[in-house]
């Protein structure tokens, strides 16, 4: 899942991921989620929330077989943000 916020407190967007030890029920069809990126920017970022949604789907689908064992690993959601936040 990813998600978006705006803040007039931060300058530069930032992305958090968060990998749930059990799957939590996401959306209209109760889809099983176990990874979530959190995309926060400044409230005027439009160009910059494209730009960081389009690194988090490259991201994940970049990794995508890999996913279960990097959710479970620091090092490994880490090479992730890095990733999404370049």
């Amino acid at each position: 899942m990813i998600l978006h916020a705006t803040s007039s407190a931060i300058a530069h967007p930032e992305a958090v991921i968060m990998s749930f030890a059990a799957p939590v029920l996401w959306g209209d069809d109760n889809s099983r989620v176990d990874i979530a990126v959190a995309i926060v920017l400044p409230v005027d970022a439009d160009d910059e929330y494209q730009n960081m949604l389009n690194n988090a789907r490259v991201a994940i689908s970049d990794h995508i077989e890999e996913l279960d064992s990097l959710k479970g690993s620091n090092a490994g959601l880490k090479t992730l943000w890095k990733e999404i936040n370049r």
